[in-house]
């Protein structure tokens, strides 16, 4: 009995036919006027409809039929297939009912337990290919004996015996590929002697049915008598589902299964249980592979119709339009009519209204289209410009090259400016010369090429750039001279300062004689004084030949550890002096860099002083070295300071700027050591960034990159 489901009808729909008049492009109807013309080609279209809808309905009607043989057909192999594949199973079962036979004579001659018969069990069970394993179960259920082609096992009681299973019966089991058949042994006088359990394999079985042709995708189940799988010939994709077989089934049966159903492919089933057993077969085989042949003469049958319901369809078309055709011809020809002049229309007001100048000019150099724009650039009416020579618009410098490119437009029609914009020299009707920028493009018609201008008065354009050239020329030249001036003046304050310095060092020293505690503390503080001075000096040159571009690196090896250290000892006196803790995490294994050892430890230093100069007593000041996995190494020095307001960031970086939050510290200096460390990092090829929370700190990362990280080199194997 064949079953479908999940299969589809193919729809056979007639095309659908309008007799109604048609309306052209405009929305004017030109039907009505010929109805009795119109008529024959409607009704040519409603009988060819008709004929192909009724070819359609046959053509799928024998189709539909066809298919049914040939499922049919297939049914009765797979079914044929089924019952080869039983009688392979049978043949396997019958080794072990031969088996149990002879341990029947066995077992009551030696009894059960009698460990003596593992040498003959073993022999018996070499004996017959296909079975594996043998156990015996004593009258209690409790396994005595248990013997595998091999290896002779003991194991420990089953306290579920399978003695209540009739013979050839299937226990549950649990090693893929081996069938377990049970019999009760049953001696001459109608004694119950006990139960065996033997394992046959299904290996001889599946070689012999890989054998049998299944087509493209064909498979054979062997189950269980409870449904589960125990042996797929070939063996089923993990990521195919195998079929579910009810339990108990008694007789013979086909299904279709659709294609996707459970995740598998479609198939024809044929179900059959093994004789004797409590086993099923199934044969699936593929609705692809039966169907291909259908399929195919489908397609071609199917095409063959389609083309000639087409031809008809075509025919009655063709036979429509041959009779509208003339009646809508005159209509046509108006809509396109107006269509143009609209066009025209539209055209002559969008170039109007055009900002920029539009000429159309002809091989010869006259004007042919003057737009508004183009007539008021110049300074001319459009009808005075309208069938002149273009050289009118130019200086007389001009003319001579402009008449060159004619040449070679009349030579091989080729312009050399065409499609880009460049700046000319315009000739306005008062004799006044402007700058014009001018695009060329060559426009091919049915008539003679034109070449079309596209013009704007760039006047004040260029104006504002020379404003602007001449304001970025007097101000680098002011920037220039103040850092000069910064330059020369820091170097004429450094020698009095130095003097200064000097003669307070001996005054503290008391080198030239004692002094009072006084006038010692007035020494220390012209020195300390001094020292600032010669400092914010020093700074003052280092931002103008930054500015300059004359600060140049003298390169060697730095070791940032020390750099660090070296910075903590200088400020150390000031910090302890503000109750201010230090905190620093460097490791010791720091690799060094390559780069200005003066130009990094003055980046260390700074940073150091400025965290030191913003933090309050009792606030912390740490600096770290952190080596990135990208191989950079990042100075971060963070503080408990005021912090600076997120908006005022990127001003600290400028120099002689202050963020408002400095603005009340009484060490402000004068806005220059962020951003000398700034122009020193970016000379390393490295960054300087600042993260701030107003007022809960700041901290400050110089990124070194890693190409200025020197690593040592790794020691290759075997050295």
């Amino acid at each position: 009995m064949l079953s479908r489901g999940g299969a589809s009808e193919l729809p056979t729909r007639a095309p659908e036919w309008s007799g109604n008049a048609t309306t052209n492009g405009m929305g004017q109807r030109h039907g009505d006027a010929t109805p009795m013309k119109i008529l024959r080609p409607i009704d040519a279209r409603v009988a060819t409809a008709l004929v192909v809808t009724i070819l359609a309905a046959l053509f799928g009607w024998q189709m539909f039929a066809v298919r049914q043989i040939v499922l049919v057909e297939a049914g009765n192999q797979a079914q044929a297939l089924a019952r080869t594949a039983e009688l392979q199973v049978i043949g396997s079962l019958r080794d072990a009912d031969l088996l149990a036979d002879e341990l029947v004579g066995l077992v009551a001659s030696h009894g059960i337990d009698d460990l003596a018969l593992q040498p003959t069990l073993r022999t018996r069970l070499g004996v017959y290919p296909d079975l594996r394993s043998l156990k015996l179960y004593d009258s209690t259920g409790h396994e005595v004996q248990a013997v595998a082609r091999t290896v002779l096992q003991f194991g420990p009681p089953n306290s579920n015996p399978p003695n209540s299973n009739p013979p050839n019966s299937n226990p549950p089991n649990s090693n893929p590929g081996i069938i377990e058949a049970s019999r009760v042994l049953v001696g001459t006088d109608g004694v119950v002697l006990g139960t065996a359990l033997i394992g046959v394999t299904v290996v001889t079985v599946i070689n012999v049915l890989s054998a049998l042709p299944l087509g493209p995708n064909g498979r054979i189940w062997l189950a269980d008598g409870d449904g589960r799988i125990v042996a797929t010939v070939p063996p089923e994709p993990s990521s195919v589902a195998a079929p579910h077989m009810a339990p108990g089934m008694t007789s013979p049966s086909m299904i279709l299964i659709p294609t996707n159903q459970g995740g598998g492919p479609g198939r024809l089933m044929a179900l059959r249980p093994v004789a004797g057993s409590s086993l099923m077969i199934a044969v699936g085989m593929s609705l692809d592979a039966v169907l291909a042949p259908w399929w195919e003469n489908l397609f071609w049958y199917g095409l063959a119709a389609l083309v000639l319901g087409l031809l008809a369809l075509v025919y009655a078309w063709l036979l429509e339009l041959q009779t509208r055709s003339a009646a809508a011809a005159w209509s046509e020809q108006q809509v396109a009519d107006a269509a143009l002049r609209a066009s025209q229309e539209r055209n002559a007001a969008i170039l109007a209204a055009a900002a920029d100048g539009i000429l159309a000019i002809n091989p010869c150099g006259r004007m042919e289209t003057v737009n508004a724009a183009a007539a008021r650039i110049f300074g001319y009416q459009p009808k005075e410009m309208l069938g002149r020579n273009i050289t009118m618009l130019m200086p007389a410098l001009s003319r001579c090259g402009h008449e060159r490119m004619l040449a070679v437009y009349h030579n091989n029609g080729a312009v050399g400016v065409l499609e880009s914009k460049r700046e000319v020299l315009g000739l306005r009707s008062d004799g006044s010369e402007f700058p014009l920028e001018i695009a060329v493009s060559k426009l091919d018609q049915s008539g003679e090429p034109l070449l079309i201008a596209v013009l704007a008065d760039i006047t004040e354009r260029k104006e504002t750039e020379l404003a602007l050239r001449s304001a970025k020329l007097d101000a680098e030249a002011a920037n220039q001279a103040k850092s000069q001036f910064l330059a020369h003046m820091s170097h004429e304050l450094r020698t009095p300062l130095n003097a200064i310095i000097g003669f307070s060092d001996m005054m503290m020293h008391e080198m030239m004689g004692g002094l009072s505690p006084v006038y010692l503390d007035y020494a220390r503080n012209i020195n300390d004084s001094g020292r600032q001075l010669i400092s914010i000096i020093d700074d003052l040159l280092d931002v103008s030949r930054l500015q300059l571009g004359k600060f140049t690196l003298t390169e060697g090896e730095v070791d940032l550890r020390s750099a660090v250290v070296g910075a903590f000892a200088m400020v150390r006196p000031r910090a302890e002096d503000s109750g201010i803790i230090f905190a620093e995490a460097v490791p010791e294994s720091l690799p060094k860099l390559h780069g200005d050892s003066r130009a990094i430890r003055q980046i260390v230093i700074n940073l150091v002083s400025n965290a030191v100069k913003f933090t309050p007593r009792g606030g912390t000041v740490q600096v770290s070295v952190e080596d990135s996995p990208d191989g950079r190494l990042l100075l971060v020095v963070a503080d408990t300071g005021c912090g600076i307001p997120p908006e005022l960031i990127d001003r600290v970086l400028d120099p002689f700027h202050h963020a408002d939050a400095f603005k009340a510290s009484k060490t402000r200096g004068i806005g220059l050591g962020l951003p000398i460390c700034r122009w020193l990092m970016e000379l390393h090829g490295g960054s300087l960034t600042i993260k701030s929370s107003h007022p809960a700190g700041t901290t400050v990362v110089a990124d070194f990159p890693k190409e200025r990280v020197l690593r040592a080199e790794p020691i290759p194997c075997g050295m």
